[in-house]
């Protein structure tokens, strides 16, 4: 088994830029397994201190059957994990100060209610074309899938890009990528803006964009990189809110379950109009739309806006249906709350959206809420 110190020195040669490729390859998979929160744990003793918990946590979860082992063979030091490993994600729930691992699911390890698990989402959308043909693209194969007004539909890989065709039309085609539940997507639209949606998210845009103006128009969450063309501003609509942009990064929460539409902007500047209301957000800063129209700006938390872009669920003093919304888009579940279920209870931590059902259920358990799994149907007990 790994010694401790041995696996601090290759921390330390890492950081120093002195690892080999092997051992620059283990550390990674090992180190972001945990996803330590190393933005919001400004304190050094109790980054320590956690650590030392999810260091102790490994050595009482694994036998030395399971353990880290290094292998030497060569100069190179290649270094494998053992089969079987279940080297796991730490969640800190910080909202109710418990640590807990999670372990790699089984049916020993689910929680006792849970006698069946859910795989989570992966990448996938349907393509629905102006004649109403639709595509899953979960399936298709490599290249282009169809010519409309302006532009040529290719796929490569599992994205989607449209591309100017050298033809003028004076008609242009309106698509619409729809995201269902338990899936997220990317495409390239004409103009070269890259978009990706959320789960239970769309987007509907013209297969070439021509006169004074882009616009599109969004349900649920979806994060652009607008290319840059001052001669023509991009629009996007969602919910009755108009966003205004030349050239940006910024994301749109506008699903109608949620309390607020917000629009974060990590670069660039944008507008958000919302009948006579109206904002100028710089990088940094969120607007918040309310039911009442109104238009509130807040300094954005960027790590939270764009969690579901880099593959993670974040929970910040999170309410337990709010934390469902999200396990319900991602893991296409209906929920459903038995009597007495308190849903006062909040919720701090980040996990990885690759992770199986249970594995974030079982943590949930530990801050005194229940589950109970029977098909698609989730139902929360107290």
């Amino acid at each position: 088994m790994m010694e401790r110190n041995q696996l601090e020195s290759l921390i330390r040669k890492y950081n120093a830029g002195q690892a080999s490729a092997g051992e620059i390859d283990f550390l990674e998979q090992w180190y972001t397994s945990f996803e330590w929160d190393r933005t919001r744990l400004k304190d050094p003793e109790l980054l320590e201190q956690l650590r030392e918990k999810a260091w102790q946590e490994i050595i009482k979860s694994h036998t030395s059957e399971s353990a880290i082992i290094m292998q030497l063979p060569s100069v190179t030091r290649r270094i494998r994990r053992v089969r079987g490993i279940a080297v796991a994600c730490v969640l800190l729930l910080l909202g109710c100060g418990v640590w807990f691992l999670l372990l790699k699911p089984d049916t020993a390890t689910m929680p006792a209610t849970v006698k069946q698990d859910v795989a989570p989402g992966k990448s996938g959308a349907i393509l629905t074309l102006a004649d109403g043909t639709q595509m899953v693209l979960d399936s298709l194969s490599n290249g282009i899938i169809a010519k409309q007004n302006g532009a040529k539909v290719e796929y490569k890989d599992g994205q989607v890009t449209y591309n100017k065709d050298n033809l003028t039309h004076t008609a242009i085609s309106f698509n619409t990528m729809s995201t269902p539940r338990g899936r997220k997507y990317q495409l390239t639209l004409s103009d070269g803006t890259q978009v990706w949606l959320n789960a239970a998210s769309s987007v509907t845009f013209p297969t070439a964009f021509s006169g004074n103006e882009r616009a599109v128009t969004v349900t649920g969450e979806v994060y652009f990189e607008v290319a840059k063309n001052a001669r023509k501003p991009f629009h996007v609509t969602a919910n009755g809110m108009k966003v205004e942009v030349l050239g940006t990064h910024f994301n749109i929460n506008a699903y109608t379950d949620e309390e607020l539409v917000k629009t974060t902007l990590l670069q660039g500047s944008v507008k958000v109009l919302k009948d006579k209301n109206q904002q100028l957000l710089t990088p940094g800063q969120q607007a918040q739309i309310d039911h009442n129209n109104n238009i509130k700006l807040i300094d954005a938390d960027i790590e939270q806006a764009m969690a579901w872009k880099n593959n993670l669920f974040f929970f910040k003093q999170a309410d337990l249906k709010a934390v469902m919304r999200q396990l319900a888009r991602w893991y296409d579940l209906d929920i459903v709350y038995a009597a007495g279920v308190p849903l006062n209870k909040h919720f701090e931590g980040e996990i990885p959206m690759d992770a199986m059902l249970s594995q974030i259920l079982r943590g949930l358990e530990k801050n005194g809420v229940h589950f109970k799994i029977e098909g698609k149907q989730l139902t929360v007990q107290p």
